[in-house]
């Protein structure tokens, strides 16, 4: 009877660590600008890179982006998603996404983040069509999942 116990006692212990997640504890891009301003050119540069090869992009002369890219895929004829694995900030991952509308005008979304750190980048663009990436805290706008 004992022996029962302690199989169920052992279960019930491991199956209470392996839900736990491990929490953000650091701030990856804490020495990085918190605005990068940058032109549509450069984002439509970024999908020429094929799966497993180096890709660097510059953001800006304080801000360069460069891995191996993990990812590049176009589910369909009108959007296309590149993924880049970075060797510098700790194998953060920048995502650029690409969506060709009807009237052919292009928008373009996308991230860097990584799963431990408190903070990432959100793509954003102004009423003139311009592109930024702009730091966000990720413990604020992300939700632990469990």
């Amino acid at each position: 009877m004992c022996k029962k116990w302690l199989v169920v006692i052992l279960i019930l212990n491991s199956s209470i660590s392996f839900a736990q997640i491990a929490p953000r504890t650091k701030a990856v891009f804490e020495q990085a600008p918190a605005t990068l301003t940058f032109s549509s050119a450069l984002l439509e540069k970024s999908f020429q890179y094929v799966p497993g090869s180096y890709a660097q992009i510059s953001f800006q002369p304080n801000f360069q982006f460069s891995g191996r890219v993990i990812s590049s895929v176009k589910p369909y004829d009108n959007l296309q998603s590149i993924a880049i694995e970075s060797v510098r900030y700790d194998k953060a991952i920048l995502m650029i996404s690409r969506q060709t509308h009807a009237d052919n005008s292009i928008t373009y979304t996308g991230r860097i983040m990584h799963p431990q750190s408190t903070d990432g980048y959100e793509m954003k663009r102004d009423a003139k069509g311009n592109y930024s990436l702009v730091k966000i805290e990720t413990t604020t706008v992300l939700q632990q999942c469990l």
